[in-house]
């Protein structure tokens, strides 16, 4: 009996250390895909990329009887129930895996909730799915921010979250904008964890607020001044449509750089360093 209560007291402080609840990871013994509605359909296989950011055994395969059906979702239970103050913040990290960047949205479900799973209650992540460059069929970690609230965009309120309704493709706001999934074209989920903090902040926002870019807008030519304690190993351009149009970019100096072949319009420049963390910026050609 004394084993079995220092083994469970370790186990909390190293929960509590953690700051992490995982939800499902897919490599349960005897386990069976989650509940599915209007068309989604999932399978749990063997994870098919076991490189990078996930080397899991199993993950969940999704893909999608019917596409005009946008609403397609699939329901994590949490169990046990997470529970949630007022001021409570946290984030779900999902791994995703996709040949093409999906629009992912969630709802957070609660036993307080007076309208579960609304619209109103539609969630979308905070960061995006990148398959620029060899991004694509690649794990990624995409976190989504939930806290309590009665009203606004998250729609969750206080009590227990009690499971997580996952849309896998809802095919408004990725880019190109359209449903991708089907029986014939598949992505992948797993890792479903709750945090108490953004891994982002930490990863590829540092990344992020060490990049400046200016002149911006720009009518040709503008410079990219990278903080000294960055190391950037790649830098590349991409048009609103998500083409590399890297080629068509000059390069005057490590710092400069010139649109003078490009159209007027919308570009993405992306930056990866050494560590592997990503970071987006947007450049206006006049």
């Amino acid at each position: 009996m004394m084993k079995k209560i220092t083994f469970l007291l370790l186990f909390s402080i190293s929960f509590i250390t953690n700051g992490q609840t995982m939800v499902n990871d897919f490599e349960s013994s005897g386990e069976t895909a989650p509940e599915v509605r209007f068309g989604l359909t999932t399978e749990i296989v063997a994870n098919p990329f076991p490189t990078g950011l996930n080397t899991t055994a199993n993950c969940l395969q999704v893909g999608r009887a019917n596409a005009d059906f946008w609403y397609s979702l699939t329901i994590i239970d949490v169990d046990p129930d997470i529970n949630f103050l007022p001021t409570d913040k946290k984030f779900l990290s999902v791994m995703v895996n996709y040949p093409v960047q999906p629009d992912l949205v969630v709802r957070f479900n609660s036993s307080a909730d007076g309208e579960i799973g609304t619209n109103a209650g539609v969630l979308r992540a905070i960061n995006t799915y990148d398959t620029s460059g060899d991004n694509a069929n690649t794990w990624q970690e995409i976190i989504f921010e939930i806290k309590s609230t009665t009203s606004g965009p998250h729609s969750f309120t206080q009590d227990k979250l009690f499971n997580i309704t996952f849309h896998a493709d809802a095919g408004f706001e990725n880019v190109p904008a359209g449903r991708i999934l089907s029986d014939f074209q598949l992505g992948y989920l797993d890792q479903f964890r709750v945090l108490n903090v953004n891994p982002l902040s930490t990863k590829s926002f540092i990344l992020d607020n060490a990049i400046s870019v200016y002149p911006n807008p720009t009518s040709s030519v503008f410079k990219v001044k990278i903080d000294n304690s960055i190391n950037v190993e790649s830098i590349s351009f991409y048009n609103i449509l998500g083409k590399d149009v890297t080629n068509n970019v000059i390069k005057n100096s490590k710092e400069e750089y010139d649109f003078s072949n490009l159209s007027s319009g919308i570009y993405m420049m992306k930056l990866s360093d050494n560590k592997g963390n990503l970071s987006t910026k947007k450049i206006i050609k006049k």
